[in-house]
């Protein structure tokens, strides 16, 4: 393996552990219904139901970025996540400046999953020798 290689996956794996970390952390907060999270959803006018979904589907995006085999997976939930999010603090105006972040962490997870199809389609590939 080149030094490269290696060097590129070493930033995909910080890249989803850090998106890991951030989503399971913000799963975790609307799935135990902490009061940030209900004033949040209650200010987007959402019934408080909508925050297990939700919360769940950032749980398993969050698991899944931490697994090899899941992170494509994992990456592209985040980036549905992160377009819904936008979308909805664009149509509230409510805490419309955290766009900057959804889009933020879209990025890198549509990063993370360009990176992560790369190399799922070249795994068992020969490589030329030099």
């Amino acid at each position: 393996m080149s030094d490269e290689t290696q060097t590129g996956g070493a930033r995909v794996t910080a890249v989803s552990l850090v998106l890991a970390a951030i989503f399971l952390t913000a799963g975790g907060v609307k799935l135990m219904g902490m009061a940030a999270a209900v004033h949040l959803f209650d200010r987007f006018g959402f019934v408080r139901l909508s925050m297990l979904p939700i919360g769940l589907t950032e749980v398993v995006a969050g698991a899944l970025l931490l697994v090899p085999d899941g992170r494509l997976l994992g990456a592209l939930g985040v980036c549905l996540l992160m377009v819904g999010a936008a979308a909805v603090h664009l149509v509230t105006g409510v805490a419309a400046p955290m766009v900057v972040a959804n889009l933020t962490l879209f990025a890198a997870a549509a990063w993370v999953a360009t990176k992560s199809a790369a190399s799922a389609y070249t795994v068992g590939v020969p490589r030329p020798r030099p």
